[in-house]
């Protein structure tokens, strides 16, 4: 089977963070890749665009999956309260 990582641009190197539920096949899959390359993972418990602003901010998180909602959220509540969000390098948006 061929490797698809390069295409996710995950790695240890990234810090991902994961806002979705980890009863969901997204929310299951981001912590499951996270443990195969070996990155650090921030879980926020469900979708909040202030916390996942917040967590981004705190922790320095790379790397993210989202819907296109959640970015319209996050974009939102970005201009309101900007956060210091340049750490991000990857946001990915998932097709489901």
């Amino acid at each position: 089977m061929p490797d698809a990582s390069p295409h996710v641009d995950l790695d240890a190197a990234q810090i991902v963070l994961n806002s979705r539920p980890m009863v969901h096949g997204t929310g299951f899959s981001i912590f499951l890749a996270s443990i195969n390359f070996g990155a650090a993972m921030v879980l926020v418990e469900r979708f909040d665009p202030d916390a996942v602003l917040d967590q981004i901010e705190l922790h320095g998180c790379t790397w993210m999956l989202g819907l296109p909602f959640m970015y319209d959220a996050l974009l939102e509540r970005q201009r309101r309260r900007p956060r210091n969000v340049n750490s991000l390098r990857h946001c990915g948006c998932d097709p489901k």
